[in-house]
């Protein structure tokens, strides 16, 4: 299944995500969709043994899930959890600390 909007493909194992949380909770708190949304959507998807594939920018949203790949100017700059990447990648770092500003 493919689709022009904010769910970009869907396999019958990996759901790909670009950029969506935007779209579903754009009035919604960082605690509200790190503690509510991203956790129903992962939740849903471990039960069913699906794979979840993500792009975003919003650190928030990709703080609960299980591996997590920074890419800085096309190369892959840090990779692994939230905790891990907070100690170990420079870039991580950056994208938490814009996303205070915001």
């Amino acid at each position: 299944m493919r689709h022009s909007g904010r769910f970009a493909s869907y396999t019958k194992s990996i759901p790909l995500l670009d950029s969506s949380l935007p779209y579903f909770y754009t009035q919604m708190d960082a605690i509200k969709k790190r503690e509510v949304i991203m956790p129903n959507i992962l939740n849903f998807c471990r039960k069913r043994g699906t794979m979840l594939l993500m792009v975003t920018h919003d650190v928030d949203a990709a703080q609960n899930f299980d591996h997590i790949v920074v890419l800085a100017k096309g190369s892959v700059a840090g990779q692994g959890t939230h905790q891990d990447l907070k100690v170990s990648c420079q870039e991580y770092r950056r994208l938490l600390g814009s996303n205070d500003e915001t």
